[in-house]
Parts: C-alpha cells; sequence; structure tokens
C-alpha cells in the first residue's frame, strides 16, 4: 500500500500531522548481525496484539534498517495487512515529515531516538522505549 492511498484530512498537533491514531515502536530484539533474534520476532509478533480489534485500519510503516523492516513484517503479516511501506524518515537520524495520513490506525517501527524525538515533540514523556514495546503519541 502506497502512502498517498491513506492520505486524507490531516490533524496538526504540536506541528505534526497525525493519524486518527498513530504508534511509534521501536524494533524487536535484533543480535549481533543486526537482523531479529527469536525474541525479537517473538516481540514482534507480541506487539501486534495491541492492534488485533482494529487490525482493517491498521497501516505499518518502516525504518528501512533490516530489523525494522522485519519487525514491521512480522506485525503487518500478523495483523493480516499489506507488506509495510519502508519510509526513509523513520530513520534513526531523519526529521519526521509535515503530515502523515489520517484515518488510519498508523503503526511507526523506527529506533529509540526517533521515538524520543517524536514522543517529546508531542508532549509525551516516553523513559526508555524497550523493544518492540507500542507507544501511543498523544
Amino acid at each position: 500500500m502506497k502512502l498517498a492511498q491513506v492520505a486524507a484530512a490531516m490533524v496538526m498537533v504540536s506541528g505534526v500531522a497525525c493519524a486518527q491514531e498513530c504508534w511509534l515502536l521501536r524494533h524487536g530484539e535484533p543480535g549481533t548481525d543486526g537482523s531479529l533474534t527469536d525474541a525479537g520476532r517473538a516481540q514482534a509478533t507480541a506487539a501486534a496484539a495491541t492492534w488485533s480489534a482494529s487490525a482493517a485500519q491498521v497501516v505499518v510503516l518502516s525504518s528501512p534498517v533490516a530489523r525494522c523492516r522485519q519487525t514491521a513484517e512480522i506485525v503487518a503479516k500478523t495483523l493480516g495487512r499489506p507488506a509495510p511501506t519502508v519510509v526513509p524518515w523513520l530513520s534513526e537520524n531523519a526529521a519526521p515529515p509535515a503530515d502523515l495520513p489520517a484515518g488510519a490506525i498508523l503503526v511507526l517501527v523506527t529506533h529509540a531516538p526517533v521515538i524520543y524525538r517524536w514522543a517529546q515533540a508531542r508532549g509525551a514523556v516516553v523513559d526508555r522505549a524497550g523493544y518492540a514495546t507500542p507507544i501511543r503519541l498523544p
């Protein structure tokens, strides 16, 4: 699914528009080679349960980094959703876009630094972004 297919009216909050619901999800536990461990794959599967009741509305976007893509693919597959869209602005040092698709439940699979920056920009406090722990943005 392309990002343009889910774009609609935006709701501006703290200078960043977001979807009906916007969730940040840190990738699952990586191994020494950067890909997910068995524990990381289990974490991603468990995280998907967060959105199981509303799976039809979920749109999964991912950082291009392998551990994020793998986590996003597991979440999307577990929910029966299309393959995740990979977007460069979910990379560790990238800035968020000015707007995000509305009318969907966005699951943004990314890295801890991105989670901390976005949470701070939206007025949320995140003490520690654990592996594959869903964080809903206000």
